[in-house]
């Protein structure tokens, strides 16, 4: 097991600290609010996950901004010699944040790493969702093998047309879409 080492998240010195675990905590001290001196203790911060990665909000001078707990890993602890502007998960699982899970790459490295290409292709070639088109009166006008086919015959977006057919919006490009 891994012994946890803190160092300070970098321009919020003697506030917050980042772990070689991937874990973010507060650091005890204290604040003026409204001219009050308060007291911060010590705490873990419960990161939020958004779209699978971890997130946690930090407050400095009254003002919050919200980072990546891989990117603060990375930042405090990973050199970054070649200046890789992305972190990539090792083990493919954005939910692990430890040190050694994490190595800098470009864009195309992250993208082209590992087995996450074959499994979305995979998906995306096995079993494309036919689409179909109606007039805004409800005539059904043509049925297309997939959103992609759908938007090349239409020369417009592919995502306004599946947010449609998904429900989340009512019409694109002056069609009503259905999966069928």
């Amino acid at each position: 097991m891994s012994k946890e080492i803190w160092k300070d998240v970098i321009g919020y010195e003697g506030s917050y600290q980042v772990s070689n675990l991937g874990r973010v905590k507060s650091v005890s001290r204290e604040i003026f609010n409204r001219g009050v001196r308060q007291k911060i203790k010590e705490r873990i911060l419960k990161p939020c996950n958004k779209g699978g990665y971890l997130f946690v909000t930090l407050s400095q001078f009254g003002k919050l901004k919200t980072f990546a707990v891989h990117r603060l890993v990375a930042i405090t602890f990973l050199p970054n010699p070649e200046n890789k502007p992305q972190v990539n998960h090792l083990d493919e699982n954005p939910l692990n944040n430890r040190l050694t899970n994490l190595a800098w790459a470009t864009a195309n490295e992250n993208c082209n790493y590992g087995n996450r290409n074959k499994r979305v292709f995979k998906v995306g070639v096995v079993k494309p969702r036919s689409v179909s088109m109606y007039s805004i009166e409800g005539e059904l006008l043509h049925i297309f093998s997939s959103i992609a086919e759908a938007s090349n015959f239409l020369g417009k977006s592919p995502s306004c047309i599946s947010a449609c057919a998904g429900g989340k919006r009512k019409k694109a490009h002056g069609y009503i879409w259905k999966y069928t």
